[in-house]
């Protein structure tokens, strides 16, 4: 982080349930709930900026913030 629109999560030590990237107003771009592990997170569809991903596990929910360049 920053990337040109791929991000990673550690799988390993997340077991991600879902996933949503919102603008920094608050508007849901992209979300999915994950049926198999997956760690990529894709943005290359949109526009250069600052997102907030927010990610779901079994016990926690965490927030981060990604910089697309």
């Amino acid at each position: 982080n920053p990337s040109v629109g791929v991000f990673y999560v550690n799988t390993q030590k997340y077991a991600l349930k879902s996933w949503t990237v919102s603008s920094l107003n608050g508007q849901v771009l992209k979300q999915q709930l994950l049926s198999y592990q997956s760690g990529v997170i894709d943005l290359t569809d949109l526009p250069n900026g600052i997102y907030i991903l927010r990610a779901t596990t079994d016990n926690e929910q965490f927030i981060q913030k990604l910089i697309k360049e």
